[in-house]
């Protein structure tokens, strides 16, 4: 093994360390479930809200209001009933697909 090989192997054991695969894994996975509800969520509330995530944390994206990025604690009672049921059918989804 020369010393390129060398280092694409130490990179690539880097990656694959359980703790990192792991994290990443459910990093894709957390796209893709707000990605889904997100879609759902439109649907919704006639194209009003979107979800997004950052740092595990959600927040909504009020297009009602400028686009405006709020933190899902900030919905109305029937908006979180919205977001979650939007969650719920994109994890259904996910675990059918």
């Amino acid at each position: 093994m020369d010393g390129q090989d060398a280092r694409v192997a130490k990179a690539l054991a880097q990656h694959l360390r359980a703790d990192r695969f792991e994290r990443w894994l459910l990093a894709e996975a957390l796209d893709a479930l707000v990605a889904g509800a997100s879609r759902i969520l439109r649907e919704l509330t006639a194209d009003q809200y979107d979800l997004a995530h950052d740092k595990g944390e959600l927040f909504v994206i009020d297009h009602g209001d400028a686009g405006l990025r709020r933190g899902v604690r900030t919905l109305s009672g029937g908006e979180t009933f919205q977001a979650s049921l939007a969650l719920a059918l994109a994890l259904s989804e996910q675990l059918a697909g």
